[in-house]
């Protein structure tokens, strides 16, 4: 129902462009001009907005398919209510949170069903691959009365993946996860249905991981160009106040 007044909303760019063309008055013209941008900037304000929810929705409908994350799923009868309490309050992940450090909304990209492979001993098991904006979850069906996907790795950040083609097997991937230093944290294979499957999780998490870099690296630009500004106005503001000192020293000699 919310859907037709929006497109309307999106229309009223266009209809003001058609008056202004009509219109000679040049103050008319003028208030049109300004009124024109200011609708534009409305409208794209409502698409972002509106782009959100959707995206929020997505989430939320993965959520529900999958059991709430615990690093440590279970801890021993014995252990210390304090420990308990502290373990809990870092025992968590949601999806639903905003990317860390961008601070951004997490976006659903793409999602597949394959076979992993983690202790190249060729048993593998049937996952569900979620590829969001930030991070890869791979899940595995739950076979009991939930029905609910559970999460068998921790998140994968995208930044810190590494994905290649392997030549010997068929329409399938070696993944490969880093640490912040570069060192292996843990690898795995993953084995698409198909060759068409294969490639597009490929591509798809190359895309994605590129993007996340691309944005991680313009915050951190962004980041050290206000850091130098702050810098130039404290030694501008430092040079001032030494100028000052030495008027005044002057003017008591």
């Amino acid at each position: 129902m919310l859907i037709k007044p929006i497109q309307r909303i999106q229309k009223y760019p266009i209809l003001i462009k058609d008056i202004l063309r009509k219109t000679t008055d040049d103050d008319t013209r003028s208030v049109l001009s300004t009124f024109l941008e200011k609708v534009k900037v409305f409208v794209e304000s409502l698409n972002r907005r509106k782009e959100e929810k959707e995206e929020q929705q997505k989430i939320d409908g993965i959520k529900e398919r999958i059991e709430s994350y615990c690093v440590l799923p279970s801890v021993g009868n014995n252990t210390n209510e304090q420990i308990n309490q502290i373990l809990n309050k870092y025992n968590k992940f949601d999806l639903a949170d905003k990317v860390p450090l961008l601070n951004t909304q997490r976006k659903f990209l793409h999602e597949t069903s394959c076979k992993l492979d983690s202790k190249m001993d060729s048993k593998t098991q049937d996952v569900t691959l979620f590829l969001f904006s930030d991070h890869i979850l791979i899940t595995r069906p739950n076979k009991g009365a939930k029905k609910k996907n559970r999460i068998i790795k921790q998140p994968l950040t995208l930044d810190r993946v590494e994905i290649e083609e392997l030549s010997y097997a068929s329409h399938t991937n070696v993944v490969v996860y880093l640490n912040e230093y570069g060192s292996l944290v843990d690898m795995f294979l993953l084995q698409s249905n198909s060759q068409e499957s294969h490639q597009t999780l490929l591509n798809a998490i190359i895309q994605a991981k590129d993007n996340y870099k691309r944005e991680k690296n313009k915050l951190y630009t962004d980041m050290d160009a206000s850091k130098s500004v702050s810098t130039c106005s404290m030694n501008s503001a430092g040079n001032q106040q030494r100028q000052q000192h030495q008027q005044r020293q002057q003017r008591e000699r």
